[in-house]
């Protein structure tokens, strides 16, 4: 005979212990706190260049133990939470000791007791920095590449989108080929529409590279806005 399964009482004490056994496995910070920013839970987590242990801080006022404040943060998303009884993503930078810093993505939930009210919120901090720090890089890269383009082409009313076109010396093709590039299509999506092959997509795309002096998708689609071909 098959074994018996236990019963949903006897199973009882493991479910009450599941979601705080979920949110310990997640390895960036994680903290329930009460309307008085008391952290009632945390997760023991490696962040801002230490290791924050959960018997350090659970019972402590989260402003105080994490960023030695006599008040909350000024754009601390439990206070929002609290107030609406909704969750939000804020991100946040939070420095290091050695004058850098690293960004994190906050998600913060309500707990709503038996009145209504929001009695708990928990916080999530996903550390980001590498996307915020490639988001920089390419912003500072279109910024560039944007100021190039105005001294190629210059500001004057003698030189038109179709000179600056005609400057680089893109073919048709090779301009359906960017616009199309440059409204996220790939490679086998553009053969389909412009009915040639993968392969002749690629030469075109390389081409286009070449001739734009440009290294990625990106780079190239600034390009496109700029010569109005979307």
């Amino acid at each position: 005979m098959p074994a018996a399964q236990p019963s949903l009482a006897a199973l009882r004490p493991t479910l009450d212990k599941l979601p705080y056994a979920v949110l310990a496995t997640i390895r960036d910070p994680v903290q329930v706190i009460d309307r008085n920013h008391r952290m009632v839970w945390c997760n023991t987590f490696t962040a801002e260049g230490r290791v924050w242990r959960a018997e350090d801080m659970i019972g402590r006022i989260c402003h105080e133990k994490l960023f030695d404040r006599a008040t909350p943060c000024p754009d601390c998303p439990a206070g929002e939470v609290f107030a609406t009884g909704r969750s939000r993503v804020q991100e946040k930078m939070f420095p290091l000791p050695d004058g850098s810093h690293r960004w994190r993505e906050v998600h913060s939930y309500p707990i709503h007791g038996p009145d209504g009210r929001t009695a708990f919120v928990v916080k999530i901090g996903f550390d980001i920095t590498p996307q915020k720090r490639e988001q920089n890089r390419l912003e500072k890269y279109l910024a560039y590449l944007e100021t190039s383009l105005q001294d190629a082409a210059g500001d004057g009313p003698d030189r038109t989108v179709a000179e600056a076109r005609e400057r680089f010396g893109l073919t048709a093709r090779e301009q359906e080929v960017l616009r199309l590039l440059a409204e996220g299509f790939t490679n086998l999506q553009m053969a389909k529409i412009l009915a040639i092959s993968p392969h002749t997509v690629k030469s075109h795309v390389v081409h286009v590279y070449d001739k734009l002096g440009v290294g990625d998708r990106a780079q190239a689609a600034v390009w496109a806005v700029r010569l109005e071909l979307i």
